[in-house]
C-alpha cells in the first residue's frame, strides 16, 4: 500500500494535501481524487469543477496523474446547474448550483 498526496489547484486558489492517503489500488485512487473534488468544491461552490485540478503524486512526489474535478467526480456529462452527483444510499443524489 503506498501514501499519494491529492493537490487542487483552481480559480480560488491551491489546496495542499499535507497529510496524503494510503492508497491500494488504481480504482481506490480515482475514488479518493473524486472525494477530495467533492471536499473541496463543497467549499468553493461558486466556481466551475471543471476549472479545478486534482494532481496525485505519490509517496516520492511523482506526478502520477491529473485530472479536472469534472473528470473526478464523473460529472464531466452531467446538466448545467449540477454541481456535483454523490452516491446516497442505494440512489445517486445531486448537488445543485445556487
Amino acid at each position: 500500500m503506498s501514501a499519494y498526496r491529492f493537490h487542487c489547484s483552481g480559480p480560488a486558489g491551491i489546496v495542499i494535501d499535507g497529510q496524503g492517503q494510503r492508497i491500494r489500488s488504481m480504482l481506490e485512487m480515482r475514488a479518493a481524487a473524486a472525494a477530495v473534488a467533492r471536499d473541496v468544491l463543497a467549499i468553493y461552490a461558486d466556481t466551475e469543477p471543471g476549472a479545478w485540478l486534482v494532481t496525485i503524486q505519490d509517496e516520492t512526489s511523482r506526478q502520477v496523474a491529473v485530472l479536472r474535478f469534472d473528470e473526478a467526480i464523473g460529472a464531466a456529462c452531467v446538466p448545467r446547474g449540477v454541481l456535483f452527483p454523490f452516491p446516497h444510499g442505494t440512489e445517486e443524489a445531486v448537488v445543485y448550483r445556487a
